[in-house]
């Protein structure tokens, strides 16, 4: 069967995606611990290359699932949604740096034949040094730090969201939306009042006797004028998967990693969980492991556009976990689990983006977490509960671990959370055949607390995907897998629901 979110084909009778985690329309018996046992489970030890001395913070239990340092030089990167075998690379070391203190000097003063008073003088001196001070607090040092940092927190939740819930299929930079869209086989570039521009157009693949692109994009990131994408071709005699990078106008399209099966084993195992741009640097998650030894692990890495001798490694997880968010600090990610019982257990764990503080924040029982987003330092959740049959969005605060119901859904009701900008979340809200071409509503509810609104009604967009991006809510209809990706789009605004735009 096909996962109705992210569109890859699964195992008939499986009851979540084992791509993207998203729950599947039937129940299938799976075989992990015990309910006595995962109830009571926390996160695997961290891995041997955390270091000693990195503290390990769990509000709910002692956890500790990330480890540090550089990954294991036989282990490799290679390719993303379709497994292929491991290739050897190597990784290197967390690089950091530090922030140098602005400090504001007042200029100094000239001097004149003193005729009066310099009190007054003096005092307006003060004033206007205080202004000047509220000024560069208020509109330089955020600016000057961010950079620093990664850039604006909004910004930088708004391109983590736009990847995470988007699956990779939508991201923007500079004012454009980024997207693939089948019907034009090709990344675009679009934005409201513009006519739609190629950034880079897939060729046929000649080696076929039907029209098929050379390649998949499965992915894509932008940050300012680089738009990193994951090309993937299925081809029996000429498979391969590439991280590769165009600039937003279509010029200079090079390969920056080649992810593509070299080892020879085809039991090990290698697939592109994520793809995230900050300060022109891709970030990739990539779940690896074995299918003879039944083993997966996890590493992000990361590259630059230049293409590194290696990726560096940025830290390792010790399975494989869902709904992996990686930002320029930190990483989030999920780990659910479920017995023959059809009890399902979840956890949400923050750690550095090195691996080490790691903190379990949430840990929920009789429910799986199929959605996460991020908003003002707060994590966003979509639930489904096993024992009621019904979803429902909670915003968890990560320091403290208390959570809060959003929206609870009703057993005659399905939900999808496509969208969240820094004040709302995004719903899709159809019925309990969801997986059928049926058209849905757009929803809104406030992440202050308050009650849903409809902003829209009968859209028919087939299996629907959405980012916020550009001050709008960029739309498209994905069809049932990789190859029917975009085959439309649109713009709508954030506030009335209404189109603003449609692209195609």
């Amino acid at each position: 069967m096909f996962c109705p979110k992210c569109g890859k084909k699964n195992v008939d009778g499986a009851k979540f995606c084992s791509f993207c985690g998203a729950e599947l329309p039937a129940v299938v018996v799976q075989e992990p611990a015990p309910a006595e046992d995962a109830a009571k489970e926390s996160a695997p030890a961290a891995d041997t290359q955390t270091e000693a001395s990195a503290p390990v913070e769990d509000l709910l239990a002692d956890t500790g699932a990330a480890s540090t340092g550089a990954a294991d030089t036989s282990a490799a990167p290679a390719a993303t949604e379709e497994p292929i075998a491991d290739s050897g690379t190597g990784s290197g070391s967390t690089a950091s740096s530090a922030v140098t203190g602005t400090r504001v000097v007042a200029p100094g003063d000239v001097h004149a034949p003193r005729k009066h008073s310099k009190l007054p003088v003096a005092l307006a001196g003060i004033a206007v040094v205080a202004v000047a001070v509220i000024a560069l607090a208020v509109f330089v040092l955020p600016g000057v730090f961010g950079s620093f940092f990664g850039g604006d927190s909004n910004e930088v939740d708004e391109q983590a969201n736009a990847a995470s819930l988007s699956y990779g299929l939508a991201s923007s930079a500079d004012g454009w939306d980024y997207f693939y869209c089948v019907t034009r086989q090709a990344i675009v570039r679009a934005k409201p009042g513009s006519e739609l521009e190629d950034v880079l157009v897939v060729p046929d693949d000649p080696t076929l006797t039907y029209e098929a692109p050379k390649f998949y994009v499965t992915r894509i990131a932008a940050s300012g004028n680089l738009v990193y994408y994951v090309a993937q071709s299925f081809n029996n005699t000429s498979s391969y998967t590439q991280l590769r990078c165009v600039t937003g106008d279509g010029q200079g399209d090079h390969l920056v990693l080649d992810l593509t099966n070299q080892s020879g084993d085809d039991d090990a195992y290698t697939m592109v969980r994520g793809l995230y741009a900050y300060d022109d640097r891709a970030y990739l998650v990539l779940s690896e492991g074995s299918y003879d030894a039944d083993i997966s692990t996890m590493r992000v890495v990361s590259i630059d556009a230049n293409g590194e001798e290696e990726p560096r490694t940025e830290c390792t997880l010790d399975d494989n976990y869902a709904s992996v968010i990686v930002t320029p600090e930190k990483i989030y990610y999920v780990q659910n689990t479920y017995n023959s019982s059809a009890q399902n257990y979840s956890s949400i764990y923050v750690a550095n983006l090195d691996g080490s503080d790691t903190s379990r924040v949430f840990m929920g029982e009789g429910e799986s977490v199929t959605d996460l987003a991020l908003a003002n330092g707060k994590i966003v959740g979509c639930f489904y509960n096993t024992v009621a049959g019904a979803q429902n969005i909670r915003v968890i605060d990560p320091e403290t671990g208390e959570d809060e119901t959003l929206y609870a859904g009703r057993t005659d009701e399905w939900i999808r959370m496509l969208a969240v900008s820094d004040d709302t979340v995004y719903l899709e809200n159809g019925t309990v055949e969801q997986y059928d071409i049926t058209s849905w509503d757009l929803m809104t509810v406030p992440l202050s607390g308050g009650d849903a609104t409809t902003l829209a009604t009968d859209i028919d967009y087939y299996n629907p995907t959405a980012a916020v991006v550009n001050g709008h809510l960029l739309v498209l209809e994905n069809g049932q897998d990789i190859s029917s990706s975009g085959a439309r789009a649109q713009a709508r605004d954030l506030e009335s629901g209404d189109v603003i735009e449609e692209y195609l």
